[in-house]
């Protein structure tokens, strides 16, 4: 575990990924899973992102749940320190936003290595 709330692949807790797979109606093997941030006050897990090998999920308490594939992101840009936004390659633009831990820019710095954007 990186933080309370960041969950590395061979540490996914297994609870958090199921709820955040049931109230998402997300289908997500935990084995493809490489990151899960948990976004909840309470750790429930439901609430948050989560990157797979191949797709980055998204959940939060204002907008509805959303996917992309990896391939599709062309950058990830902090807004503020609460929120970060993913560009597609078609030019679709995307808002995760933290409640937990207001370190979107670190969050956003740290996605954009990990994906080589």
């Amino acid at each position: 575990m990186l933080f309370r709330s960041v969950f590395l692949k061979n540490n996914i807790n297994a609870k958090k990924h199921l709820n955040f797979c049931k109230k998402n109606n997300f289908q997500i093997e935990i084995n493809t899973v490489e990151l899960q941030f948990d976004d909840t006050l309470f750790g429930s897990g439901d609430n948050g992102f989560l990157i797979s090998n191949n797709k980055i999920y998204w959940s939060n308490f204002t907008e509805n749940p959303g996917e992309l594939e990896l391939s599709k992101i062309e950058k990830i840009t902090a807004e503020d320190d609460s929120s970060f936004e993913i560009t597609s390659n078609t030019g679709e633009q995307f808002s995760i936003k933290t409640t937990i831990i207001k370190k979107s820019i670190l969050i956003s710095s740290v996605l954009s290595a990990c994906l080589n954007k």
